[in-house]
């Protein structure tokens, strides 16, 4: 796809940054029949008019993401999960030629066909679209007006990523999380005929984030029910916010139940985009919206409570008490099912108190399944080991441990079955003591490492590559971009730089660096004074 209005002029650092600018404000993302282009096809490349490469759609998601507000979901080619109405949306700012197209340019994005008759005018040939989606669906047909609509890109504004923050967890494995799945207090939690809540504490590595993925896509695509999810992590300040969650829930509830939309428009109206900053007004549009009979069965997943902002974690769980204390009245008639993950950690388990106390089965103790999950590790072990013997004798086993063990095998030096089963005494045996043996092998560039786990730790929201780029190469003596530019990695070999210096301590997505795992920011820190030998609280 070659983009006429960017140029990159000579081949210099600079003009690879300068670029991005002009394809921001490109006016390939303002037509409409470029919509399908970027949707339609698997892979689209992008040219600027010099003919240089600019990336692909996968490498500019996140860019293509924030210009033309399509969900992450969407360019990855999920269209038919989103609601008739957002997929409009999309649409409701770009031109055409002729006024007809806007709704000819649709055609594709619906999977319905039209006859192409020029001269019936805008009007009339969205009408014949609308008519054809409703055929197609069966469906009501349910339009959001431009104030509805504004409401759907306030909320989207305040939770742009929930679609990443749920893939930055792996898919789980057949024969796994079933001490969860097997669980008695959890099918009751899935069947019940109410309004019902599921905490599942367990201890870290456990595999809490991973089962909570599955749960939410496995729900996603089952019919019956709506549901929303929203997975924290407290190394981005948005996502280890309540608000930023509830506005993610709301959203997702919209685009499966637009016409329930009406709840939250009188709150809208007075707020405007300022909605989706207030908890409170947030949660109470929640309340409201399940309470309708239209809402049906809602699922909610809520992942890492504990790595939510401390004020938002104690918001969310009195919100929750006082609901769920309401909804055991025989008049509730809601059907809202929250699931909701955390370590057990004390200051949680005294604010959950009340309801554990009313309603014990609520709760499902992940670190009493030890036993369980051990078992499920084992196999873990068989599928993707010929070490099956000696890696079960280790003690201590999690998810988390075996990830960074095979890391270190896959690593090793002409990996052959005598020297394998020589070493394996040798192995860590606990994820602290994995943690030490990757750092361990960071021998060329270890101020390097250490500069990028500071700026990992200390920024408010993960890095992107490019920032990191610019942050690992800051020096006291630079006073200019032209100054820095010289020390500068080229972009294309960056993130197999960051991964040659850090190993599998730090994890690349969607063009993000993060660190491997929550313990890995505890790993590093030090609770008073920096040690001087090894990394643990270095």
């Amino acid at each position: 796809m070659c983009i006429s209005d960017v140029s990159t002029g000579k081949h210099t650092r600079s003009s690879e940054v300068l670029w991005e600018s002009a394809f921001r404000q490109s006016r390939w993302f303002t037509r409409g029949w470029t919509l399908q282009e970027i949707l339609a096809p698997r892979s689209v490349e992008f040219f600027s008019r010099d003919g240089k490469r600019l990336g692909d759609k996968e490498s500019l998601e996140q860019q293509i993401h924030k210009i033309t507000g399509i969900a992450i979901d969407a360019l990855r080619g999920h269209v038919s999960q989103f609601s008739d109405n957002e997929r409009m949306s999309w649409a409701e700012k770009r031109e055409t030629t002729k006024e007809e197209d806007q709704a000819y340019c649709l055609m594709g994005i619906f999977d319905v066909s039209l006859p192409v008759t020029y001269g019936e005018r805008k009007r009339k040939a969205l009408e014949r679209l609308r008519e054809a989606i409703d055929k197609r669906s069966g469906n009501m047909r349910v339009e959001w007006n431009d104030k509805e609509l504004e409401c759907m890109q306030a909320l989207r504004n305040s939770a742009s990523d929930y679609e990443q923050f749920k893939d930055r967890n792996d898919s789980r494995l057949r024969d796994t999380c079933r001490w969860v799945l097997r669980h008695d207090n959890f099918r009751n939690w899935k069947d019940s005929s109410s309004s019902s809540l599921l905490w599942i504490s367990a201890d870290p590595g456990c595999g809490k984030s991973v089962f909570s993925k599955s749960l939410a896509d496995d729900l996603k695509h089952t019919d019956g029910h709506t549901t929303c999810y929203f997975f924290f992590k407290d190394d981005d300040d948005v996502q280890k916010s309540a608000v930023t969650a509830l506005a993610a829930l709301l959203h997702q509830f919209f685009r499966q139940k637009p016409a329930l939309i009406k709840h939250a428009m009188l709150d809208f109206t007075a707020n405007g985009d300022k909605l989706s900053q207030s908890f409170h007004i947030l949660w109470s549009i929640l309340i409201k919206i399940v309470a309708d009979r239209n809402a049906g069965e809602v699922f909610c997943v809520l992942d890492a409570l504990d790595e939510c902002a401390e004020a938002g974690q104690y918001q969310i769980i009195n919100a929750l008490s006082s609901f769920y204390q309401q909804a055991s009245s025989r008049n509730n008639t809601s059907r809202l099912k929250i699931c909701i993950t955390s370590r057990p950690y004390p200051d949680i388990e005294r604010r959950f108190t009340d309801l554990t106390s009313n309603f014990p089965t609520i709760r499902l103790h992940g670190e009493q399944e030890s036993d369980e999950i051990s078992r499920e590790i084992d196999l873990v072990i068989k599928w993707r080991s010929n070490l099956e013997t000696e890696l079960l004798k280790m003690n201590h086993r999690t998810y988390l441990w075996l990830t960074l063990i095979f890391d270190i095998i896959r690593k090793m030096i002409r990996p052959t079955s005598r020297k394998l089963k020589a070493v394996i005494s040798d192995l860590p045996s606990t994820v602290n003591e994995a943690y030490e043996a990757i750092l361990a092998k960071i021998e060329d560039d270890r101020p390097q490492a250490r500069k990028l786990f500071s700026i990992v730790v200390g920024a408010t929201r993960p890095l992107t590559l490019r920032e990191m780029n610019i942050a690992l190469a800051i020096e006291d003596r630079h006073r200019s971009y032209n100054d820095l530019e010289p020390d500068l990695d080229y972009e294309e070999r960056f993130k197999a730089s960051v991964r040659h210096l850090c190993g599998l301590f730090v994890t690349v997505v969607d063009q993000k660096v993060y660190l491997i795992h929550q313990t890995a920011k505890e790993f590093l820190l030090a609770k008073s004074e920096a040690a001087t030998i090894g990394w643990k609280h270095s």
